[in-house]
């Protein structure tokens, strides 16, 4: 067997054990074990099994907003998510969601910036339901103004969930924004027109220098707009754009599906369908703060605020939420490992190249691409 092969073998087994250390650290084991013990085994698989039903609709949205252009099979989109959301749960500043178009570029040979686009699109299609959802459970439950959980540089209370509301809106809006106007080819040309006149503004300038602003940076970030608009196309089809919303709001339902059911096995957690639904839009509106990879900590501090506003003991909420955080998160990172071994992609290098896409100049994406 080849020597190379070995070492490279061995290095990739050291890096995956380490990742896996440092993406569990922040679990306290010990309670989470004995909580799982007062748990019926049958509703934590139950609750598992409809979390995995969430990611083959995520998979299935994919696919449909890459469009036949770049038409993938089942697994090979199936491995770019899940090694998405492993590195989302173990990396900092979620770079999964700059993995999954690296991974997609590497075995599928889509531009970058395409991949990225689409994306962009399932952020805004979870962020418009997240939004929807979250203003209905406000406005239709009471919140008692006393309550208030203490985590991290946060406090996390009424006042607390409106201002989160209020920046998911903002970010919808300017996601929105972009969207529309790369999408749709009138106001695109009418920028990369703008981009086209830039070295004209510069006519202080010689005429050699104008000109390869415009080969190294007006036609390259042009190129970039492009590939973007090609990951945006599929929301001018609409049967594509309402197949993406069915499969968006399906992603919702089973997730919550997924946390209710655990309810049942769950001593002294009683809660109606439309309670455990409010619970869970909390937990996943106060995860948007920044945190700790895999939301160790501000998970536990949002579900034990959500279950409080219920009237489930402290004690309870705090052991339930652990164990659901766990069956949400971590078979999810051991199945990203699996495909990380399948594909033959590496941890530390998409880390690396992560860094890197967020780092470098917009021209250097573009020569990528």
């Amino acid at each position: 067997m080849n020597k190379k092969f070995i070492v490279l073998s061995l290095i990739g087994v050291f890096i995956s054990v380490a990742a896996l250390y440092f993406a569990f650290r922040y679990v306290p084991m010990a309670d989470l074990l004995r909580y799982m013990g007062t748990i019926e085994p049958i509703w934590i698989v139950l609750s598992l099994v409809l979390c995995l039903i969430t990611f083959y609709f995520r998979i299935q949205r994919w696919r449909l907003i890459l469009g036949e252009k770049y038409h993938l099979s089942f697994w090979d989109a199936y491995h770019p998510i899940m090694i998405g959301f492993m590195a989302n749960y173990i990396l900092p500043s979620r770079m999964g969601e700059i993995v999954r178009p690296m991974i997609l570029k590497k075995n599928d040979n889509v531009p970058f910036s395409t991949g990225l686009a689409t994306v962009t699109l399932e952020r805004i299609f979870d962020l418009m339901f997240m939004l929807l959802f979250l203003t209905v459970c406000l406005t239709r439950m009471e919140i008692d103004d006393s309550l208030s959980i203490p985590f991290g540089d946060y406090i996390l209370n009424k006042g607390t969930l409106g201002t989160i509301s209020r920046g998911m809106l903002c970010l919808l809006l300017f996601l929105l924004a972009g969207v529309v106007t790369l999408a749709f080819s009138l106001s695109r040309n009418i920028i990369q027109a703008m981009v086209i006149r830039i070295p004209a503004l510069f006519f202080f300038l010689s005429q050699d220098i104008r000109d390869k602003m415009g080969q190294k940076i007006c036609k390259p970030v042009n190129s970039l707009i492009d590939n973007f608009s090609v990951g945006l196309s599929q929301i001018r089809d609409l049967k594509s754009l309402f197949g993406s919303l069915f499969f968006s709001a399906a992603v919702w339902v089973f997730s919550a599906l997924s946390y209710y059911v655990m309810t049942f096995g769950s001593p002294g957690v009683d809660m109606t369908f439309q309670e455990a639904f409010t619970a869970m839009i909390i937990i996943c509106a106060v995860i948007a703060l920044p945190s700790v990879p895999g939301y160790w900590g501000v998970w536990e501090a949002a579900g034990f605020f959500a279950l409080s506003i219920f009237g489930i003991s402290g004690e309870v909420a705090a052991g339930f939420t652990l164990v659901n955080h766990a069956v949400q998160i971590i078979p999810i990172i051991l199945l990203g490992f699996i495909s990380l071994f399948v594909t033959g992609d590496n941890l530390f290098s998409l880390q690396k190249r992560a860094l890197y896409r967020t780092q470098t100049k917009i021209n250097s994406n573009s020569k990528v691409n």
